[in-house]
């Protein structure tokens, strides 16, 4: 269970759109559960406290938004955070590609 979350304000760049920032959690690779992603960690010698990110600008487009926004803020960053490391997880699906950015 996670008790604390790192919000992270990262620049991404992508073709459609540009560079653009994202509101993200930071995730350290031992959160992540799913198998396929933990080999994947190991087979690219990520260590488990290499920070990860869980973009949650869908919730919130800044820090101070997403704090104004109290519980349900953080029910829906829950939701996300346990869809992306729950153990079914998988490197391919369009969730994780829409919404986990790997170290």
């Amino acid at each position: 269970i996670l008790t604390m979350v790192k919000l992270a304000r990262i620049q991404t760049s992508s073709p459609l759109h540009g560079k653009s920032p994202l509101l993200t959690i930071q995730i350290p690779s031992s959160s992540f559960l799913s198998t396929e992603v933990q080999s994947y960690f190991t087979e690219n010698d990520i260590p488990p406290s290499e920070p990860h990110y869980i973009n949650i600008s869908s919730i919130a487009s800044s820090a101070s938004v997403f704090l104004s926004l109290g519980a349900d803020a953080l029910a829906k960053a829950h939701a996300l955070i346990e869809k992306a490391t729950s153990p079914d997880a998988s490197l391919t699906s369009p969730f994780v590609s829409r919404h986990v950015i790997f170290h």
